[in-house]
């Protein structure tokens, strides 16, 4: 935490999200996801925060921050389908990092890899069909002992649904960032998006992110955002709910250089890239790595600590 805490501190003089109201653009006549002009009669709006993260607090509540909403096409506004899955998403992440909740053990017999078991405790309101999109077998009804024979896994196929959850986590807060900052401080669009994050999963709460967020008010109860200049025009985004915290580099055109050096301020830890010239293609990014967190495997996110 002492690097985010430096990262944090380096512009000191710079504006947070949650005070920058009166900054907000609203003459934006291109929809911020394609980059393409907008007719405003055949227009959308996308929330900056994804009502599928927001609680049931109505917007301007005294003390809470309002993200508002982008001018959006229909199509590219109702392609998301990443965003459907987010809050579930997030609630793996912290089953994920709960030792209460997840047990790993070897696959039975000559079977390679493990058997990841959570406790549905920490899965409430999951359907069918949210299991199938993260690859989880729903084994509720199952007997722990069939767990191991080997014949039990013969018709269930392999999956790394931390894989589904990282990316699906990192898409939807990241375009979320990226709409917040097209909302309150870019003055145009960027003609390439270049984003940089570096995801750390668990139990939020227990962090101490007051250096982060010491300026901005919450967007919900379990959201906040912060976002700090650097460089000449790139911008460092703290993103935070309550299991995931998302740092994320928008490295703009003459900046993309510092690649290496995010790489080398956090060697311990796996950063993962998005490079597109839209928005679109967030949704089922499949965020390659480039670093690894040497002190965590193979695992795709680090434990808040």
């Amino acid at each position: 935490m002492d690097r985010m805490r430096r990262v944090g501190r380096k512009n000191r003089g710079n504006s947070s999200l949650g005070d920058c109201k009166g900054k907000e653009r609203t003459t934006l006549t291109a929809c911020y996801l394609c980059g393409q002009r907008v007719d405003g009669m055949i227009s959308s709006r996308d929330h900056v925060i994804p009502q599928t993260l927001r609680d049931k607090l109505p917007p301007k509540v005294r003390g809470f921050d309002y993200g508002g909403v982008l001018p959006t096409h229909p199509e590219c506004n109702n392609r998301f389908d990443d965003e459907t899955y987010v809050r579930k998403a997030m609630q793996i992440l912290g089953a994920l990092h709960d030792s209460n909740t997840t047990l790993a053990r070897p696959a039975p017999g000559k079977q390679e890899g493990h058997v990841l078991v959570l406790n549905e405790e920490k899965l409430t309101e999951f359907s069918l069909r949210d299991f199938r999109f993260f690859g989880i077998h729903d084994a509720r009804n199952d007997l722990m002992a069939s767990f191991d024979n080997p014949e039990y896994y013969a018709d269930k196929p392999s999956a790394n649904f931390r894989k589904t959850v990282t990316c699906t986590t990192l898409s939807v807060l990241t375009k979320s960032a990226a709409a917040l900052l097209v909302k309150r401080y870019l003055p145009d669009l960027p003609r390439k998006w270049n984003v940089v994050c570096i995801l750390y999963a668990g139990d939020a709460k227990k962090a101490d992110l007051s250096f982060l967020f010491r300026e901005t008010k919450p967007f919900t109860k379990e959201i906040r955002v912060s976002a700090k200049k650097f460089e000449d025009s790139s911008w460092f985004v703290s993103y935070v709910t309550s299991t995931a915290l998302v740092l994320s580099f928008f490295l703009m055109e003459n900046d993309c250089h510092l690649v290496a050096d995010i790489q080398n301020k956090f060697s311990d830890m796996e950063c993962f890239r998005f490079e597109s010239e839209t928005l679109m293609d967030l949704d089922g990014h499949d965020w390659p790595s480039i670093g690894h967190a040497r002190s965590k495997g193979k695992h795709h996110e680090a434990g808040l600590e």
